[in-house]
């Protein structure tokens, strides 16, 4: 019985030398490190968004800003990610950003990129308003560079008046 099992012993461990012989072992090695790698990378919750950070916003929480980005918590930060070739080179997420601005006119600059460990950030600039326009019984704010950020039907309190100008461009971010 000893010399039976020996013998079936000695066919599968012949057969795992000749593997070892046959196969390079630092390719395989690095093969199956690279492979784990990738499922760690594809996996880790340190890869996907988990909080939101950025600019502090007067008119906008970053909860809004998420909602209108198309971008979602939990997502992995490489989905979505791009744009241009600008985009991809500084980290951006060049489609949310237009679809932030879109729907949010009002701001005047935004970067949307991902901070490591699990962090969405929003990198945003609002348009201020310094005056408003009486133009036709609606009330329409500017900020300093002349543009709209906003109308109204009631009179904006603690901004100063401009008069005798009229409009060209009657739309929020205009």
């Amino acid at each position: 019985l000893a010399s039976q099992a020996a013998a079936e012993k000695r066919p599968a461990s012949s057969a795992w030398q000749n593997f070892l012989a046959t196969a390079n072992l630092p390719k395989l090695v690095t093969a199956v490190i690279l492979v784990a790698l990738l499922i760690i990378f594809a996996l880790a919750p340190a890869f996907r968004f988990h909080k939101l950070d950025g600019s502090d916003l007067f008119l906008h929480t970053r909860e809004e800003l998420l909602e209108a980005s198309g971008l979602r918590m939990g997502q992995h930060f490489l989905r979505s990610y791009g744009g241009s070739m600008h985009a991809l080179l500084t980290g951006r997420y060049e489609g949310a950003e237009e679809k932030i601005l879109k729907a949010f006119p009002e701001l005047r600059s935004l970067s949307v990129y991902f901070k490591f460990p699990s962090t969405l950030y929003f990198e945003a600039e609002e348009r201020i308003p310094l005056a408003f326009l009486d133009v036709n019984d609606t009330y329409v704010t500017v900020d300093r560079f002349g543009v709209v950020t906003g109308s109204y039907q009631e009179l904006p309190q603690g901004l100063p008046a401009i008069r005798g100008i009229e409009p060209v461009q009657m739309q929020v971010g205009e």
